[in-house]
């Protein structure tokens, strides 16, 4: 699963919304399984925090 991700370009994820290392979308079947907020959605919130767990996603956060 890994391997196919980041074949698709995929850097990291958002509320289980795969995305590239410049915050675009990663088209993937995976993205349509979440129950978090849409990228639209998250869009919209004036001020959001964010947090990682490794380095390996430090440059997805920015």
């Amino acid at each position: 699963m890994r391997e196919e991700l980041q074949g698709a370009s995929s850097d990291g994820g958002l509320l289980g919304t795969f995305i590239d290392a410049e915050g675009a979308i990663v088209e993937h079947p995976l993205n349509q399984r979440g129950d978090a907020l849409a990228p639209d959605e998250m869009r919209s919130i004036p001020a959001t925090i964010g947090a990682s767990g490794s380095l390996f996603k430090a440059p997805v956060i920015g």
